[in-house]
């Protein structure tokens, strides 16, 4: 499993995750001690996407985004259209199955993602069924994600950045849930001017 925390706070963007793997029928820990592989963020363009999930699903998505041509994911629709173009390549070279199973409420095909996005424009939540959402300040996904939300709404208040407030997020999540563990890696991001936002809004409309 996975902890994956991210802020947004003054002049950073941080995102955050533990370093611990689960495998075995969930009866086997691989801790960071014996990965080379231990990072779950990875890079895209000028984003971060850290994903929680099956390490399958790290490996479909590392592999994808490394064959991808990089876009920027400078808002909500700009990434759920990106989430879009992605979806027959994923069925139909990484043969990922779309049917969640026991979802009898499922509409739409799965894409078997959670993950959250940091980059210079904001942090950005994805779900399975491409939902992304945007988030103003910090959110948390995976194994003791509550945990790592309480965590945060508290230092959100005090004299903290971005950097401090994810990594102290992901490591309350590690104290309380067997399924993520230290050490935490961080990435920090600057955000975009707002004038740049615009504009790169601006070219995609033309």
């Amino acid at each position: 499993m996975t902890i994956i925390t991210a802020v947004k706070k003054g002049n950073e963007i941080a995102i955050a995750c533990d370093t611990q793997s689960i495998g075995g029928n969930w009866n086997v820990k691989y801790t960071a001690e014996y990965q080379t592989n231990r990072s779950k963020l990875l890079p895209y363009g000028d984003s971060y996407l850290g994903l929680s999930g099956k390490v399958a699903e790290h490996q479909i998505f590392e592999d994808k985004l490394s064959q991808t041509a990089t876009v920027p994911l400078a808002s909500r629709q700009e990434i759920f259209r990106w989430l879009l173009a992605q979806q027959k390549q994923l069925k139909d070279h990484y043969y990922l199955k779309t049917d969640a199973g026991n979802d009898k409420n499922q509409v739409t095909e799965s894409a078997w993602i959670s993950a959250l996005i940091a980059n210079p424009y904001g942090i950005f939540g994805i779900s399975a069924y491409r939902q992304v959402l945007e988030y103003s300040k910090f959110w948390a996904i995976g194994s003791g994600e509550n945990f790592a939300l309480g965590a945060m709404e508290i230092l959100y208040k005090q004299d903290l950045s971005a950097t401090e407030i994810a990594k102290i997020g992901a490591l309350t999540a590690t104290k309380f849930n067997p399924g993520c563990a230290p050490p935490i890696i961080v990435k920090t991001i600057q955000p975009a001017k707002k004038a740049r936002r615009r504009k790169s809004a601006a070219k995609k409309k033309k």
